[in-house]
């Protein structure tokens, strides 16, 4: 007796995915579309004064996924920075490189004030800085703090 076997692969909208982006324009859509359990990958190259806000919810057992294709090689420079104000949100491989000294809190728990990241995590990545990208060292220059953790009060 033979048997015949037949897989029906079925795309369906509520499925998880991964999406690959390389500008602002297509991470913010990425990100506004994005369900539990997708993973936004972020191409490898350099971003300059990219301002990712990432909103979604996700869930515990599918987080949100944001990576680096290749860890380090998402390289964001000057004016870049990440706030996570969603829930079950997982960030990785992102390299922040010689950011803009005025900048405090290059890495925000938190979309905004009033809407705070819940359960999620950083993984991975990194936060460098040279003094011969023209940072000042200065007494009056403001407090350098990479990542700023938020929650309710």
């Amino acid at each position: 007796m033979r048997f015949l076997v037949f897989l029906l692969a079925v795309h369906s909208p509520l499925a998880a995915g991964e999406f690959p982006v390389d500008d602002s324009a297509s991470l913010a859509a990425a990100v506004r579309d994005s369900k539990p359990g997708d993973v936004i990958v972020l191409g490898d190259g350099s971003y300059r004064d990219l301002k990712i806000v990432l909103t979604g919810q996700g869930t515990q057992a599918t987080p949100i996924t944001l990576r680096a294709a290749h860890p380090g090689q998402a390289i964001l420079t000057g004016h870049s920075t990440l706030n996570v104000g969603g829930d079950y949100w997982v960030v990785d491989g992102l390299n922040f490189r010689n950011p803009d000294s005025q900048i405090s809190d290059l890495i925000q728990f938190r979309r905004d004030s009033k809407h705070v990241a819940n359960f999620c995590r950083l993984t991975n990545c990194r936060v460098t800085h040279s003094n011969d990208a023209g940072v000042s060292e200065r007494d009056d220059s403001p407090e350098c703090r990479w990542v700023g953790l938020h929650g309710l009060g």
